[in-house]
């Protein structure tokens, strides 16, 4: 499950409820959002759900980082990822009733003489700008859903089904369509739920693998983060994908080095990667050391 905490959970998996969890939960217990997952789950006859805040010891340090390095696998290994994009908080659910669909002119319904001779109507309208979705504001969802192969987005308007070889939804506003032609190829984006599609592994020239993972940091940057420490753990799977293209693209680089991740940044393009500029000057810096000075991990806000 990807979804948006909206605070701290008050149920949550500890090291006083382990005992307790192991020998069942009840559901209506849950935050509605999981009890929406658990049903979703149950419809697709799979017999397993994964949910950070009941799979985690959430008050164990050690436990935490260990299963934060597992997370790429479990959502890469996962038979499919529930997106809940709608829901800004665990408690609100995501199978709700679904927002009102907006337009920008419009809808003006004419009568339509059909070829049989029957009258009917077409309705003729511009569709509005739909609204980002909540679950585009979280910085640790972009790398949940950017690493799944499968995703089921439970948006706003519309349920969407993403993979690595098709996207398709079940009507709705038809906002959104292919992404700039810089992004990785075949990967399609609408704008309310930008950075929920599957990333797929590129094969393309280091620079513009580089180009790309520019391109998600700007967008993982202009995300919020509960825990400021979580910054570079929150995109370090994405980070080992993005390192699997740069090996296989290595003798594209002038100097052909090895790959090395260092705090955000590729020491293989560094004199590039050192480019980044805050995009406002109220951008902050954290008290606590988080990253070095060069890095953009080491500053809060959009760069």
């Amino acid at each position: 499950l990807s979804y948006c905490w909206g605070g701290d959970q008050e149920t949550r998996l500890t090291k006083e409820r382990a005992l307790e969890y192991r020998s069942g939960i009840l559901s209506t217990s849950l935050p509605q959002t999981i009890q929406d997952a658990i049903h979703v789950t149950r419809s697709l006859k799979l017999q397993y759900l994964w949910v950070d805040s009941l799979c985690i010891l959430q008050d164990d340090p050690q436990e935490k980082a260990a299963e934060i390095d597992k997370m790429v696998d479990y959502f890469k290994e996962a038979e499919v990822t529930i997106c809940a994009a709608s829901a800004k908080a665990a408690s609100e659910g995501f199978l709700g009733i679904m927002a009102e669909i907006r337009y920008a002119a419009g809808p003006f319904e004419l009568q339509y003489r059909c070829l049989g001779g029957e009258l009917g109507s077409i309705q003729l309208f511009q569709e509005a700008e739909l609204e980002p979705e909540p679950i585009a504001a979280r910085a640790w969802t972009l790398q949940e859903t950017s690493i799944s192969r499968k995703t089921l987005i439970y948006s706003s308007n519309q349920l969407q089904w993403s993979c690595l070889e098709t996207q398709v939804r079940d009507g709705g506003p038809s906002k959104g369509g292919l992404m700039d032609t810089r992004a990785w190829p075949g990967r399609t984006e609408i704008p309310s739920i930008q950075g929920t599609h599957p990333l797929p592994e590129s094969n393309r020239y280091g620079c513009e693998i580089l180009h790309d993972w520019h391109l998600t940091v700007e967008n993982y940057m202009s995300r919020r983060m509960t825990q400021p420490e979580d910054k570079l753990p929150a995109i370090s799977g994405l980070a080992q994908r993005y390192k699997a293209g740069f090996i296989r693209a290595k003798a594209s680089f002038a100097e052909r080095r090895e790959p090395v991740y260092a705090a955000g940044l590729w020491t293989c393009a560094m004199d590039s990667s050192l480019l980044w500029v805050t995009v406002s000057p109220a951008v902050t810096r954290p008290q606590k050391y988080r990253a070095p000075s060069w890095s953009w991990a080491a500053v809060d806000g959009p760069i």
